[in-house]
Parts: C-alpha cells; sequence; structure tokens
C-alpha cells in the first residue's frame, strides 16, 4: 500500500477516493482498462463509448488544472544524438546493438532551460511502475528510506551511471497496458543532465568517483548525487521485452510491432546441436551410399 501511495503521485484524488477520502487504486485502474487504444481514440465518435471516469482520468492526465503541464514526444536516434551533444559536447552516444535498440525515444520538454554550467550526461535505470512519479516530480533520494529498491553499497544517494549498459541493468522489465502499441512487458531508462556544479558546492553529497579522484570507492563511471535539483532528466528510452498482445494500428492504418529480441546464446545453442545432428547423419553408412547414388544422378542430369 506504502508502495502504490508513493509511485501513483501525483493521483486525481477528486476522481478516484473511497467513502473514506482515500485514494481508491482499483477504481482508478478500472478506469485506465476502459481506454480504448490511441489508435481508437483518435476517431471523436468512438469516445462517445468510453466511459465518463476514463474520460475524466485522460482529461487529468493530459489537461492538468493544478499541476504544471508534463510535455513529452518521441524523437528519431538521430536528434536524440544531436540533443545529448548539446548538453555535453563531445560526449559518445549510447551504442545499442541491433536486438536491443529502444522501441521509443521521448524527450521531454521543460519549462524553463537547463542552467548547468557543467552539466555531465548520466543515466538512470528505474522500474516502469515509477515512471509516473518521476516525471511528475523528479528524482528523490531514497536511501534508507521504505522505497529503497537497491543497495546504496557506496552511500546514501540516487545512483546514475555514464555508461548506458550500467544503468540498464537496474532496469527491470514491468508488465505494461495491455492496450499498448509498443509492447506487452517494457523497461525504461532514463536520460539525464547532472549539475557536476552543484554536485561539488553540496558538502554533503557523499562519496564521488572523479577523474581525478582514483582512490575512491565508487566503481568507475559511476555518479552518486544527493541534491535533487543536480539532476534533470531529458529523456525517457522505453525497451520492448515482449510484443504487444494485441494488433494496435499506427496512424497509417499499418500494424506496428516493435522489434523482437534476440535470445543469441540460445540460437548457438541450436545451431551447435544441429551441426552434431547433421554430423551423426552424414556418419551414417547408408546416408553415404545414398547420398553418393543421388550425386551420381544429379550429375548423370546436368
Amino acid at each position: 500500500f506504502f508502495h502504490s501511495q508513493r509511485v501513483a503521485t501525483p493521483f486525481p484524488t477528486h476522481l478516484f477516493k473511497t467513502t473514506s477520502g482515500d485514494k481508491d487504486f482499483q477504481a482508478c485502474l478500472q478506469a485506465l482498462e476502459c481506454l480504448a487504444p490511441t489508435s481508437h481514440m483518435r476517431v471523436p465518435t468512438n469516445l462517445q463509448a468510453i466511459p465518463q471516469p476514463s474520460i475524466a482520468l485522460l482529461a487529468w492526465l493530459l489537461l492538468p488544472e493544478t499541476r504544471k503541464q508534463l510535455l513529452f514526444h518521441p524523437i528519431p536516434p538521430s536528434t536524440f544524438v544531436k540533443q545529448l551533444q548539446q548538453v555535453q559536447p563531445g560526449v559518445l552516444p549510447p551504442h545499442f546493438e541491433a536486438n536491443q535498440a529502444p522501441s521509443a525515444i521521448f524527450a521531454l520538454d521543460r519549462p524553463s532551460s537547463s542552467t548547468a554550467r557543467r552539466p555531465v550526461v548520466a543515466y538512470h535505470g528505474t522500474a516502469m511502475e515509477n515512471l509516473h512519479s518521476i516525471l511528475n516530480t523528479g528524482l528523490i533520494n531514497a536511501s534508507g528510506t521504505r522505497l529503497q529498491r537497491t543497495g546504496a553499497a557506496f552511500g546514501d544517494g540516487i545512483y546514475l551511471s555514464t555508461r548506458h549498459s550500467v544503468a540498464y541493468s537496474f532496469s527491470r522489465p514491468s508488465d505494461s497496458w495491455k492496450k499498448s502499441a509498443l509492447g506487452s512487458r517494457m523497461r525504461c531508462l532514463l536520460v539525464c543532465e547532472v549539475d557536476m556544479d552543484k554536485i561539488d558546492e553540496d558538502s554533503s553529497a557523499g562519496p564521488r568517483r572523479t577523474q581525478s579522484d582514483s582512490s575512491s570507492d565508487l566503481p568507475d563511471a559511476y555518479l552518486l548525487v544527493s541534491r535533487t535539483d543536480a539532476i534533470r532528466v531529458m529523456h525517457v528510452l522505453l525497451f520492448c521485452d515482449a510484443p504487444p498482445l494485441a494488433d494496435p494500428q499506427g496512424v497509417d492504418g499499418r500494424v506496428h510491432r516493435p522489434a523482437s529480441r534476440i535470445n543469441w546464446c540460445s540460437v548457438l545453442v541450436f545451431l551447435y546441436a544441429l551441426g552434431m545432428l547433421v554430423s551423426g547423419v552424414l556418419a551414417n553408412k547408408t546416408v553415404q551410399v545414398q547420398l553418393k547414388v543421388l550425386l551420381r544422378r544429379l550429375q548423370h542430369k546436368s
């Protein structure tokens, strides 16, 4: 219950509340399940079939009145690389294998531009269930609280990495919305701007490995940040671990499926087993005789 309270922040209590005035998570989930796929809701007449609680929830998400509106839009990989270079010139963009590339890249539109004088691009892996709260309230230092999900071996703070592969290992896959066009099981990776000046100004920031501090215990490419205002989330990378349950249609009316991930270890094992099977068959004398006869017939025909 406590975890639900935290990840569902902010929450439309004025729309979904129990008789005692508490947050009604079950009613909110029911309203979410009644929403149609986005391709279906693009047709105005289809909205009439959606229950009023679901429409109210959709309006609360897209047209907030009591909080700042969160805007984000999909961008192509080339734009993503350019934006990283604008934040930290010379930074190397993340390299993904073909079967591990993100299914979608979203850029966040913030009301105020960056004021960091010494910004560094870093990555933070988290579960999909935390995304709503993080995007609306920002990353928080959960070390030593009931919200802590991983260890804090090198001190309290928010853990980030300048290597996307390190942060990706902390992105736990989660079941997504059943009608999602992206996938039925997703994981996310946050791309952040870290203000190194604010970290250096904070005397209570704890240990942090730098280029000149080789004696630090913090592993290479790790950043440990205690100040929440030193981190600005810029992008969200979404990865699909399982295809959609249904086949939602895109704007052009065609079915769009995210690329499935290939388990190369299983492929190699299969090829090895197939090779052993072929070798065993060819070693059989009866098979060898039949192959010789077949080859002779083919030579005569040619």
